[in-house]
């Protein structure tokens, strides 16, 4: 037999299969009794026939579906994501950095699961919400490790099908979704807030200024150094009144003009921490110090002032609340929180905006 090169319809090749007489054959020459043969197996009429069988009998790569594991079509999905990565182009990766990062945890977590050694052909629905509601009502349960979970389940089956012909099955998370809850509607008022400052000490009464100057995240706060460095994104110049910033939610450069109070209080917390590397350091170690340690300080300070319900992330929504009450303009608002879309800026967006004092914003935004 003479074998075609070409398939029917345009189909892509398959190595050592070729199409003769209406059916494709594998024709890989393999020795026997001394002498080289070709087999001429018949894989099927139709090029999906052929290539099921190709794949079960001589694709030495193939996993049969019936005995795939979820967690293996996890590290497979998360492998694909990571290549991704390693040559995105910026704004065309599907999967921001963020989420990329969500979902090497959620495996790490699925390594610890029983549900990660289920077969992925019977995994259903309910099995999701089952896991759902487990994670939603137990103790050591999260709500956004169910939600990563489950989107990355359906991200995961409709990579899988769109790349795998074999991959057929029915995506158990396309109707599975974890609901947040309301959103946070606290609005920290001047008067609280004025509190929280007058009953703090050292320099936390200059960090909780510059978190509402800057409406940074805790995160963020404690990153910054006094000077540029190379192991430092997030670094001061003085020199040109300028911070500049990589948020480490959503790897976005920002550059914060210094003026006003606002350089006022970088100028004290930079002389205040002269003898560490970083703008806001430990009383003791004079190291970096940990974000939740900002917050255990802002609880201390608000339970002397008195004042109930407040987080140190309110800072930040008070910002963006007294921006907007003052502009008008949900844009300058988004720029202050260096959002990429405004939707995510309204969430932020609380009170009526009509109490808010004029004299504690920067003065970059007096004039708006």
């Amino acid at each position: 037999m003479s074998q075609s090169k070409t398939y029917p319809c345009g189909n892509p090749k398959i190595k050592n299969v070729s199409f003769k007489n209406g059916a494709f054959y594998y024709t890989k020459k393999e020795k026997r009794n001394g002498k080289w043969v070709t087999p001429w197996v018949r894989l099927g009429t139709t090029y999906q026939e052929a290539k099921n069988a190709y794949d079960r009998q001589f694709n030495p790569d193939f996993i049969d579906i019936k005995v795939l594991k979820i967690s293996d079509l996890m590290y497979e999905f998360i492998e694909y994501i990571n290549d991704r990565e390693a040559d995105r182009i910026p704004d065309e990766h599907p999967f921001s950095s963020n989420t990329a990062r969500y979902y090497r945890d959620t495996c790490k977590h699925l390594a610890k699961m029983k549900l990660g050694e289920a077969l992925v052909s019977e995994l259903t629905e309910s099995d999701l919400r089952y896991y759902v509601k487990s994670e939603l009502t137990s103790k050591s349960g999260s709500r956004s490790r169910a939600r990563s979970f489950v989107n990355m389940i359906r991200a995961a089956y409709r990579w899988k099908r769109q790349n795998d012909p074999l991959f057929n099955l029915t995506n158990p998370a396309e109707n599975v979704f974890v609901k947040s809850p309301r959103p946070r509607q606290k609005y920290m008022t001047d008067e609280e807030f004025t509190k929280i400052i007058e009953a703090s000490w050292g320099q936390l009464k200059y960090i909780l200024h510059l978190a509402y100057y800057t409406a940074l995240r805790a995160g963020d706060l404690v990153r910054i150094t006094r000077y540029k460095c190379e192991d430092s994104d997030s670094y001061v110049d003085l020199e040109n009144k300028e911070m500049h910033i990589l948020t480490s939610k959503t790897k976005r450069d920002r550059v914060i003009k210094l003026d006003g109070h606002l350089l006022e209080v970088v100028e004290f917390l930079h002389k205040y921490n002269s003898d560490s590397k970083y703008l806001i350091a430990g009383e003791r170690t004079r190291d970096k110090i940990r974000p939740n340690e900002l917050s255990t300080r802002f609880i201390r300070a608000r339970a002397k002032a008195g004042v109930l319900e407040c987080r140190f992330h309110d800072i930040r929504a008070k910002s963006a609340s007294d921006v907007y009450r003052l502009s008008q303009d949900i844009a300058i608002s988004q720029r202050h929180l260096g959002h990429s879309t405004q939707t995510q800026t309204t969430k932020y967006l609380r009170g009526k905006f009509a109490n808010a004092v004029e004299h504690i914003l920067p003065e970059k935004f007096k004039d708006k």
